[in-house]
């Protein structure tokens, strides 16, 4: 049975309240398993309004001085994070587009020439591979701060960015 956005708030509401999953499906006509997966953010929601209370009941404790302090750090702090939260989405834009530059200059590397008995022999130039090499540490510099803020939130797996552009300038340092 598909319930209306209506029905499933009115779900949400009482299983917050403290109404049991077993018994709201049972009257919704919904499996239990549903209802959970639905609600699974209760807890997390429960738990932040509780931080928001004790840090409300805190704040009040501190002499009226320390609680504008405090204010104004809290916004402070907030402001950095919506800042850095910017910079790390405009970081990731930028290196995209580094990205695709230097994957163009990469088409330019290898080449064909015709040797002096009209063989035709494969080369390599260096200097796309070189500004190849420079674009892809600029992207990962570039990319930093948002690939930082999702290992601080244990998104990411731990590794080397700079793997990749360490090849290149291996390579090139072999060319020359």
């Amino acid at each position: 049975m598909k319930l209306k956005k209506r029905q499933w708030e009115e779900i949400e509401l009482r299983f917050s309240g403290g109404e049991s999953s077993r018994s709201l499906s049972a009257e919704f006509g919904v499996p239990e398993s549903t209802i959970r997966y639905r609600t699974a953010q209760h807890k997390q929601i429960k738990q932040a309004a509780l931080q928001l209370v004790a840090a409300e009941k805190n704040l009040k404790e501190l002499p009226r001085v320390a609680q504008v302090v405090a204010q104004d750090l809290a916004a402070q702090l907030l402001a950095i994070s919506l800042n850095l939260g910017s910079a790390a989405h405009n970081g990731t834009r930028v290196a995209k587009k580094l990205f695709e530059l230097a994957y163009r200059q990469s088409e330019m590397v290898e080449g064909v020439e015709v040797d002096e008995n009209g063989n035709s022999v494969m080369s390599i130039n260096p200097e796309p591979l070189q500004m190849v090499s420079a674009l892809s540490r600029v992207a990962n510099t570039a990319s930093e701060i948002g690939i930082t803020l999702l290992r601080a939130n244990k998104d990411v797996p731990e590794n080397n960015n700079d793997s990749a552009a360490q090849a290149i300038s291996d390579l090139i340092a072999r060319l020359s």
